[in-house]
């Protein structure tokens, strides 16, 4: 197994209908949503697991409302019209940092990591393309335009194999999720595919020989160029329900429960305690929780984003909070000289 250590489709976004202003100390509000990518991504599934099990642990009813991408709702989740989001550690740390072509929000915060994801390029069962190399001169899902990381992890696995956007014939399309289904509908002949999205699973079903994940190629530097900290796993054979049929090299990327410094520590604090208390309820309701969620994995001394204060009184009340974890804290904030 390989891993880089470092950094992360998608998005979950809890937002309060009252301003975070109007949340008084111990009194959380009675609605609020969770907007995600669109249905039939992972990341919409998962918004619906965490909606149901933190509408039972809060005095809040909490639901889904789907966003094309998370750059319609970074903006809002940094202004503080949003309070929490679902966003994958390397679209996080680039927002958090502004790195181009990322505007920069630099209010983003941690509250807890979530899963791992894992991803690579997809093609049809009955492809003649058995490798990402093998693709070039073909048609392939581009532009992302409401979703740069996945126009970024697109790039970073053509890299891997030596290739460049220049070398396909590039298709645009609004997400990930718009690319599976470009894939279905016969207009790409290869697209930037995750493990666990139902819209994957549909594909599998719908075309012709399922859907095979094509490994990742062997230039990981030039791949790391793109995403930096992201990692590479050999998956087993029956990986994502059987769907993958062979050991597999996947780009791994973990995946953040993050808020802003506008969201109110009263619901943060009391999020990130629904959550501790909660994992059996949450890894039931969703399969993509079980293999890494836990109380030790919500601490954590190499993420990329500085955690939200109102987590860190709570893993500190909890005797979780570690110096290496501060230590990290403390190195993120620095980036942007704000210790808050």
């Amino acid at each position: 197994m390989l891993r880089f250590v470092g950094r992360s489709v998608g998005a979950l976004v809890l937002t309060s209908v009252l301003a975070h202003g109007a949340v008084a100390q111990g009194n959380l509000p009675r609605a609020a949503s969770i907007a995600t990518n669109p249905q039939g991504s992972l990341f919409y599934s998962v918004g619906s697991a965490f909606a149901k099990v933190l509408s039972g642990a809060l005095s809040t009813n909490v639901n889904v409302r789907p966003f094309t991408g998370p750059t319609l709702f970074i903006p809002m989740l940094h202004g503080g019209e949003l309070a929490f989001g679902l966003n994958n550690l390397v679209d996080a740390h680039m927002y958090y940092n502004g790195t181009k072509p990322w505007p920069q929000f630099e209010g983003v915060r941690l509250v807890t990591p979530v899963f791992r994801l894992y991803s690579t390029m997809i093609v049809p069962g009955n492809s003649d393309i058995k490798s990402i190399a093998d693709a070039k001169g073909k048609r392939v899902a581009a532009d992302f335009r409401a979703h740069l990381i996945s126009r970024f992890s697109s790039q970073a696995l053509l890299a891997s194999a030596g290739l460049k956007f220049k070398d396909f014939r590039p298709v645009p399309v609004a997400s990930h999720s718009h690319g599976v289904r470009a894939l279905m509908e016969g207009r790409v002949d290869i697209a930037y595919g995750a493990v666990g999205p139902p819209v994957v699973r549909e594909a599998n079903a719908a075309l012709p020989g399922g859907v095979r994940f094509l490994p990742v190629g062997g230039n990981h530097k030039a791949m790391q160029e793109f995403l930096p900290g992201v990692g590479v796993e050999k998956v087993r054979a029956g990986f994502f329900r059987g769907i993958i049929k062979e050991p597999t090299d996947l780009v791994t990327n973990d995946v953040y429960f993050v808020s802003g410094l506008k969201t109110s520590d009263e619901l943060v604090y009391a999020t990130t305690k629904a959550i501790w208390e909660k994992i059996a309820d949450l890894k039931k309701a969703h399969r993509a929780l079980r293999a890494k969620l836990s109380h030790k994995w919500m601490v954590q001394s190499v993420v990329t984003l500085p955690y939200h204060r109102a987590a860190i009184r709570f893993f500190k009340e909890q005797g979780a909070w570690t110096d290496a974890a501060d230590k990290n804290h403390r190195a993120n904030l620095a980036k942007q000289n704000q210790l808050h």
